[in-house]
Order: C-alpha cells, then structure tokens, then sequence
C-alpha cells in the first residue's frame, strides 16, 4: 500500500486519507483536522523527506522535532503534539510498521497472553 501512496499527490493522500478516516467513524471536524495536521510537514519538509521521517524507525523523535521546529516559526510550537498524533493516524492509515511499532506489539500480545492466563 505504500507504495501506491507514495506516487499520490498531497490532495489525493488527503482524500484516501479522508475516507479512511469517515471508514472509522471520525466526526466531519475531525476529519478536517487530521488530515490537515497530518500532511503539514508533506509541503514542509518535501516528498522525499516526510516519506523517509514516516518510515524511520526513530519516527517518533525526527517527527516532532520537524513539526516542533516549523511552528516555531509562527509561535505555534505549543501544538506540536496534536500535530504529532494526527501524524501518527496518518501511519497507521498508511499501514507503516517499524521496529518500534513491532516492539510495542509483542510487548501487547505478551501482555494479552499473561493477562488471558494463558
């Protein structure tokens, strides 16, 4: 899938995004948030780049120090979280798993497992 959505423009991944979203129920303001919040940095940063912080293992730390650092042009630094996690449902939406992700995924199997007794 990601594939295909790399060679999309940013209107379309908004658009595939949008559906996505109205998919899972996301109230209409919602959806305008997100997919707003979560291609901020596709202009920002440039295609190559936003694709590479979307798929880097360390998603998490280059992620906000971008977002952190293009607020911090306009005084908007302080809603670099909420930008942060539209960010991260635009991941998801994209079906992007890391090392990171699969560490938090066994670490909730494992959990489930000990907690279902088995």
């Amino acid at each position: 899938m990601i594939k295909k959505l790399k060679k999309l423009s940013k209107k379309e991944l908004q658009n595939e995004f949008r559906m996505y979203l109205k998919q899972n129920n996301y109230s209409r303001n919602s959806i305008g948030t997100f997919s707003s919040q979560a291609l901020f940095l596709f202009d920002k940063l440039g295609i190559d780049d936003f694709w590479r912080t979307l798929e880097s293992d360390d998603f998490e730390i280059l992620a906000r120090q971008s977002i952190h650092n293009e607020l911090s042009k306009t005084g908007t630094q302080k809603y670099t979280s909420c930008y942060l996690s539209n960010l991260r449902c635009f991941r998801k939406f994209c079906g992007i798993v890391t090392a990171y992700n699969e560490k938090e995924k066994i670490e909730a199997d494992e959990f489930e497992r000990i907690f279902e007794g088995e």
